[in-house]
């Protein structure tokens, strides 16, 4: 087929000379718990989380469960607590907690910047038979890390499964190092 057949030819250089190379050495995870320790030792709620509501408890340093587990956690039995909080330097996150017998429904409104889409609002159910610890509750990747994203999650649970618990929100960041160091200069694609 030559170049005349299709019209043009694009040469792949173009393509990527503006694309970065990530590896997994470019990968950075950090986690943010529903606490902080300063420096003396002593935990206090991470100010990086923004509460609503009467209800919210904490369990410092959040012992749950058997007794001698430690897993810090903020919880609510009121429907329409809810918690906020901005991720930036992040191409994806995962928020985590329990499920349990006597949690209920949540709501997660995931904002990204007006330029990349509209808030997306998903309900979720905590309650389980069973007790289970870092359950993943939601996630969401792709992200541009050079963005602000707001997460709103609300407790909607009610009568007999009124909790909402929160434990944990981890974060990866894959940063760019540069260009792609792969020159394929005089390769074409036919279009």
């Amino acid at each position: 087929m030559s170049e005349e057949e299709t019209g043009s030819t694009i040469p792949i250089e173009l393509m990527i000379q503006n694309l970065f190379y990530i590896s997994t050495n470019n990968i950075q995870s950090r986690t943010l718990s529903a606490y902080v320790m300063d420096a003396t030792g002593t935990l206090s709620i991470n100010p990086q989380f923004s509460y609503a509501g009467t209800n919210w408890t904490s369990r410092v340093p959040g012992l749950v469960g058997r007794g001698d587990f430690a897993y810090p956690i903020r919880n609510t039995q009121t429907n329409g607590d809810s918690m906020t909080f901005t991720i930036s330097k992040a191409s994806a996150m995962f928020v985590y907690s329990v499920v349990t017998f006597n949690e209920g429904q949540f709501s997660v409104i995931f904002t990204p910047p007006p330029e990349l889409g509209q808030p997306v609002t998903t309900v979720y159910d905590a309650n389980s038979h069973w007790v289970a610890f870092d359950r993943l509750f939601f996630w969401a990747a792709s992200m541009d890390r050079d963005k602000d994203y707001t997460v709103k999650i609300t407790n909607l649970g009610t009568d007999a499964n009124p909790w909402f618990t929160f434990s944990h929100v981890d974060i990866l960041d894959a940063i760019s190092i540069g260009p792609a160091s792969t020159s394929l200069s005089g390769m074409s694609i036919w279009c």
